[in-house]
């Protein structure tokens, strides 16, 4: 399984697509669907293949007014999360 690292450009996963708007979401792949807000909404409009992990923690940071390194964190384990229900490629 691929390292997420600093460089890595997370993309949804072919069959993989978010739908909704208004800040409620739902992330819709093969085997079901997620219901998606807040962080975990912003990080997954980030997953477009163009935004390295780096890029995406420092526009979360500075949109959230929240420390980089916790934002880090929590961005990590929910990208492996889902990248281990193959939700998400890097």
């Amino acid at each position: 399984m691929p390292q997420l690292t600093e460089t890595s450009l997370p993309s949804l996963s072919a069959g993989c697509r978010v739908q909704g708007r208004d800040g409620v979401a739902t992330l819709l792949f093969p085997e079901g669907a997620i219901k998606l807000q807040g962080t975990a909404l912003s990080i997954v409009q980030l997953c477009d293949g163009t935004h390295t992990l780096a890029a995406m923690v420092a526009a979360l940071a500075e949109g959230y007014s929240a420390d980089a390194e916790r934002i880090r964190a929590d961005a990590v384990t929910f990208l492996e999360r889902l990248h281990t229900r193959r939700i998400v490629d890097y």
